[in-house]
């Protein structure tokens, strides 16, 4: 009876991470402590948060968005801001909540994260989303994207980020322009 148990773990394990383990998109990359202030950022100077695995501190990052029309153009754009918006743009997990979770106000996205001050390093995407965009937001808890050696939780879709996050509950608040 343990071998047909075992057996059946195993192949739902399988099952599991094949039907919900997506790769990560190609505009994408893995910053594993970029520090800014004490809080782990993004490395690049114009990227967001896509996913995350807080316990092996690893974020999923990228830094080109895909917009799709109504008419069902897509178009890659940047999220567009200089640096020191990041370190004037935290905010205490504790102040601004949306959906229940910490989270950026907004058009904002998160940029970075630190775990134990509960604060999130936001960055302004609405001024540089293209025009006539509306902003769409979702909480998501299961989505797996991986990379190399890393399956980490991560926003699904093209052109999507992440804006808010509940560690205690592996949830994330994520955001795309449509």
């Amino acid at each position: 009876m343990k071998e047909v148990e075992m057996v059946a773990r195993i192949l739902a394990a399988l099952l599991f991470s094949v039907a919900f383990v997506q790769p990560a998109p190609a505009e994408t990359f893995v910053d594993g402590g970029t520090q800014m202030s004490s809080t782990h950022v993004c490395g690049r100077s114009n990227a967001v948060m896509k996913g995350a695995h807080v316990g092996k501190n690893l974020f999923l990052c990228t830094d080109q968005l895909i917009w799709t029309s109504a008419s069902g153009i897509a178009t890659a754009w940047f999220p567009v801001y200089i640096q020191s918006d990041v370190k004037s743009n935290y905010y205490n997990g504790s102040k601004y909540q949306s959906h229940g979770m910490a989270a950026c106000p907004p058009g904002f996205a998160m940029a970075g994260f630190n775990e134990r001050l509960n604060i999130l390093a936001c960055v302004d995407v609405a001024r540089s989303a293209p025009s006539g965009a509306k902003l769409q937001q979702w909480v998501d808890g299961h989505t797996q994207f991986r990379t190399g050696s890393v399956t980490m939780h991560a926003c699904p879709g093209d052109g999507s980020f992440m804006v808010g996050i509940h560690v205690g509950k592996n949830l994330f608040l994520c955001g795309r322009y449509q």
